[in-house]
C-alpha cells in the first residue's frame, strides 16, 4: 500500500452506496476533506481546509459532464471489462488528467482502479451530486479563507469561475 503510516481505510455502506473513508492521526478538531472523486483521500498532503477544484458548471455543461461520468462496461465472462478500468485511469478518463496519470506508477494506478471497483454499484453518484449542486452559490457565502488547488484537469475552467 502507498498509505502513510498510521492511516486506516474502510468502506462505509450507506443507502446510496459506499463511502470510502481514510483517517490518520488523532486530536481535536478533526479535519474533514471532501472531494467527489473515487480516490480523493490520496489527493490531500495539507493541514488546513482545502479543496481540489471548485467546479462551477454552466447549465449547458452539466449534461455533457454527466454523460462522461456515466458509462462503464458491463462485466464480461473473460474479464475484459477490467481492462477498461485500467485504461480509464491510466489514460486520464477525467479528460484533462491524462498527462498527469500517464506518469503514475503501476502500483498507484492499481490502487485507483481498486478504489473505483470498490465504489460499485454506482461510483459516479458523487460526481452527479456535484454536477447537480449549485456550487457557485455556496462558494460565494463562505466567509473564511480556504485553499483551492487547481490541478489543471478537465475542471480548470469551471474552477476559475469560483
Amino acid at each position: 500500500m502507498l498509505e502513510a503510516e498510521g492511516t486506516s481505510r474502510k468502506l462505509i455502506s450507506t443507502r446510496h452506496g459506499h463511502l470510502h473513508v481514510r483517517s490518520n492521526g488523532e486530536g481535536e478538531p478533526p479535519l474533514v476533506l471532501l472531494h467527489m472523486g473515487l480516490s480523493s483521500g490520496r489527493m490531500y498532503r495539507i493541514r488546513r481546509l482545502a479543496v481540489v477544484t471548485v467546479p462551477v458548471f454552466s447549465p449547458e455543461e452539466i449534461p455533457q459532464y454527466k454523460d462522461n461520468y456515466l458509462h462503464e462496461p458491463r462485466p464480461e465472462a473473460d474479464g475484459t471489462h477490467l481492462d477498461w478500468y485500467w485504461r480509464w485511469w491510466r489514460d486520464g478518463g477525467f479528460g484533462g488528467a491524462a498527462e498527469r496519470s500517464r506518469a503514475w506508477s503501476p502500483d498507484l494506478l492499481h490502487e485507483f482502479m481498486m478504489d473505483h471497483l470498490g465504489a460499485q454499484p454506482d461510483p459516479w453518484m458523487t460526481y452527479h451530486a456535484v454536477f447537480d449542486h449549485p456550487t457557485g452559490e455556496f462558494v460565494s457565502k463562505i466567509r473564511q479563507p480556504f485553499l483551492v488547488v487547481d490541478v489543471h484537469d478537465d475542471l480548470t475552467a469551471q474552477t476559475a469561475r469560483a
